[in-house]
């Protein structure tokens, strides 16, 4: 603000009563019991809605979808992708973190010396 008019305002509370000062937070702090009865409440939303599906059996975890296309996804697993344009160098199916991966190094079948292999998992 400029300093005329902050003397303007120190000489008139009325003015002053009228300029729209900031929000402090202290004015909004909420107590501990309304956060725990917030989160009490969403808590029972939550159990109210899972405990009726768990105790008839319609528990949406015992269902595994069915995968349609899972053959044809093992078979690109086993031997990798057919790309039109693109030379496979190698593929095999390596072991990361407990789950079987296939690994594929291709490269355009032009190739030059500046062209290196690209490594697909």
């Amino acid at each position: 603000m400029s300093q005329k008019l902050s003397q303007k305002l120190s000489q008139n509370p009325e003015l002053k009563a009228m300029t729209p000062q900031p929000l402090s937070s202290v004015d909004f702090q909420r107590s501990p019991l309304y956060k725990s009865l917030v989160v009490l409440f969403l808590l029972a939303i939550a159990v109210a809605s899972a405990i009726p599906n768990y105790l008839s059996g319609n528990w949406f975890l015992n269902k595994v979808p069915e995968l349609s296309n899972l053959q044809s996804l093992r078979t690109v697993q086993k031997s990798g992708l057919t790309l039109p344009g693109w030379q496979t160098f190698d593929q095999e199916m390596i072991a990361i973190g407990g789950h079987k991966w296939s690994v594929q190094a291709i490269a355009p079948q032009a190739t030059s010396a500046a062209n290196s292999p690209i490594l697909l998992m």
